[in-house]
């Protein structure tokens, strides 16, 4: 593949292009899925890294959605930002009688300095990925450049069959994840490797 072409279609999945038929251009999986790891790994580190998703518009996140916070892996100045509300395992973002998040404005997060640990983590692209149909959100579409390519998208395509379909989406996103690279994301389901539990 040429350079220039390279570059358009590295561009087109930084921007999330839309494609014809509906759909959102993401990369390809593993380039994918490395650059997350590479993203949870900073935050093991204590280091407050946030997932860039070329959002656009979209607040489909900021929806529905319960965001656990846990008070030690926040920064202090950013609870006091928050409005929190207790619950036996730590403390969720308030939402609006309409499933919003309190901190949802006409602009988007009104907090987003200051969002919690769940919310930098998250990325949607991950149900897409795991064939999580049913989530809120952009349906995205990763690039096949390689052969390597082909083979992730078979591995998760096969762990879909083995994952209970009565499962929540965020569980069944977990699971298929899991299921297809065991050994890239950790050695059981609850890995901090797999994206942050804390939400729906």
């Amino acid at each position: 593949m040429g350079q220039a072409k390279l570059r358009r279609q590295q561009q087109e999945e930084a921007a999330g292009a839309p494609l014809p038929g509906g759909g959102r251009r993401m990369p390809p999986a593993g380039e994918f899925l490395q650059r997350h790891e590479q993203l949870l790994a900073a935050d093991r580190r204590g280091e407050r890294p946030g997932a860039v998703v070329p959002c656009q518009t979209c607040t489909a996140c900021c929806r529905n959605h319960q965001v656990l916070v846990i008070p030690g892996e926040e920064r202090a100045e950013d609870l006091w930002h928050l409005d929190l509300e207790p619950v036996p395992q730590g403390w969720l973002l308030r939402h609006n009688p309409d499933g919003s998040c309190v901190h949802l404005g006409d602009q988007g997060c009104t907090v987003y300095p200051h969002r919690p640990r769940a919310c930098r983590l998250w990325d949607c692209r991950l149900f897409s990925l795991a064939g999580v149909a049913d989530y809120p959100g952009p349906h995205w579409v990763p690039r096949i450049r390689r052969e390597a390519d082909r083979q992730m998208m078979a591995a998760l395509v096969l762990a879909r069959t083995r994952v209970d379909p009565v499962l929540g989406p965020v569980q069944r996103m977990r699971a298929v994840l899991f299921n297809a690279f065991p050994k890239l994301l950790g050695s059981d389901a609850s890995s901090p490797s797999l994206p942050p539990a804390e939400r729906g």
